[in-house]
């Protein structure tokens, strides 16, 4: 299994005079992992002003890596940059790299009550594999303008996307709509953020009187592609609501390739509400559509809950990550149908964010393994890559780590999927 030799400390709180560093994305492409993130300025909390910031980890002779400083990707004056959504294009070795912009002080809580977005859809491009980075284009009017009723808030993934078998680039995401809301009534978001005094009113007033996190909304995962390389984006299939009320929420994206050539994309999603359990949805569409989601009861999520209602810190589990990986032959069970298989990290507990482990489904997310502990204490947000070293298939997990609480550091863990193999084998 993993050796304690086999993690590093990309980034830590204070780094470069940042106060936290949140929401991790990695990738890797010819040789180099590019691991961005989240540089929170005042607070690890999710409002406040926010970069998108990237170190560069070069692959050297022996397996070691060398780090590049942090780099900022994106810095949009008065909004903050988050939700850093990293995708290579396999074909011209472009990075693209979706994320959201937002006025510094408005939270999710505060779209949600309204019922109308302050959210901008952008994109910026990279060349030569991380080192320079274009201008942000604003995305937001072309791919999501149409939308009626018009969405509350929406976030992408976070964490990478990925390119399909057909070349189709594939970011995931999700949103929250008020039924009630249309473009033409929608409510008029406020012109400057509420007090401290009534956002807590606010907060401790749906704890006491109320179950509904959503006031009334509805939360689904949805995907945007590009079938050109990035030049335009389209809004894709969207997770169709549940009758058993099963909110959607962040989500990653896989491709399921099976021996005979067919392949299908499944969304791997965080579940808003109690459930403790995640969901899976797939499309056999290349995103245009998607199966209503569906939980999963081996891939448990925090959500404590309490006698009456579940505590507000933990409603809504926790983000989670998956990965395609192609097994070396002596590693395939004889007979399988499935030409990859898939990992998936999160913090396995029902309860608490801390216990970050690795599973395995070599059936096409049907069954999955047994967790392989990266590490039993405070941990959150992952993301997943996968690459080859020395003719074998290796598995990096970027992730939210510390002793005290999960965000003391983002740090990187990596090792062959053999013993991930022999690490989950039960």
């Amino acid at each position: 299994m993993a050796t304690a030799m086999d993690v590093e400390v990309v980034f830590s709180q204070g780094q470069q005079g940042y106060h936290t560093f949140r929401i991790p994305a990695l990738v890797y492409h010819d040789g180099v992992f590019l691991a961005f993130c989240e540089a929170r300025k005042d607070t690890y909390k999710d409002w406040g002003p926010m970069d998108i910031v990237l170190k560069r980890g070069v692959q050297q002779e022996g397996g070691g890596l060398e780090w590049s400083d942090v780099q900022t990707v994106c810095c949009v004056p008065d909004k903050r940059c988050m939700n850093p959504t990293p995708i290579v294009d396999r074909t011209n070795g472009t990075i693209h790299l979706l994320f959201g912009t937002i006025p510094p002080q408005v939270t999710e809580h505060d779209m949600i009550r309204d019922g109308v977005h302050q959210i901008r859809l952008c994109i910026v491009k990279s060349k030569d594999n991380g080192v320079t980075w274009t201008e942000p284009e604003d995305l937001t009017d072309k791919v999501l303008g149409k939308e009626n009723p018009q969405w509350a808030c929406f976030a992408l993934a976070p964490g990478h996307g990925i390119q399909l078998k057909s070349g189709r680039l594939v970011a995931p995401g999700n949103h929250m709509v008020k039924k009630s809301s249309t473009h033409a009534e929608a409510p008029r978001p406020r012109s400057s953020p509420p007090s401290w005094f009534r956002r807590t009113l606010e907060l401790v007033g749906w704890f006491l009187f109320s179950r509904d996190f959503l006031q009334g909304g509805v939360a689904r995962s949805f995907v945007v592609f590009s079938d050109d390389h990035g030049e335009t984006w389209q809004l894709g299939g969207k997770v169709p609501e549940s009758p058993e009320n099963l909110h959607t929420s962040e989500c990653q994206a896989v491709e399921i390739v099976k021996k005979d050539g067919s392949s299908s994309l499944c969304l791997n999603i965080r579940t808003l509400g109690p459930h403790a359990r995640r969901q899976q949805s797939f499309s056999e569409d290349g995103g245009l559509t998607f199966s209503p989601g569906q939980l999963v009861d081996e891939l448990v999520e925090p959500c404590k809950t309490g006698p009456m209602m579940p505590t507000v810190k933990n409603y809504g589990g926790c983000q989670g990550s998956v990965v395609a990986a192609t097994p070396p032959s002596n590693l395939r069970p004889e007979g399988s149908e499935f030409k990859n298989w898939v990992l998936f990290a999160n913090p396995n507990h029902l309860s608490l964010r801390e216990n970050m482990s690795l599973k395995v489904s070599k059936d096409g997310c049907r069954t999955w393994s047994p967790g392989l502990v990266l590490h039993k204490g405070p941990s959150a947000y992952s993301d997943l890559a996968t690459y080859e070293e020395g003719g074998a298939v290796k598995v990096a997990c970027l992730f939210e780590k510390g002793q005290e609480h999960p965000y003391e550091t983002i740090s990187l863990q990596r090792m062959s999927l053999e013993d991930v193999v022999k690490g989950t084998s039960g």
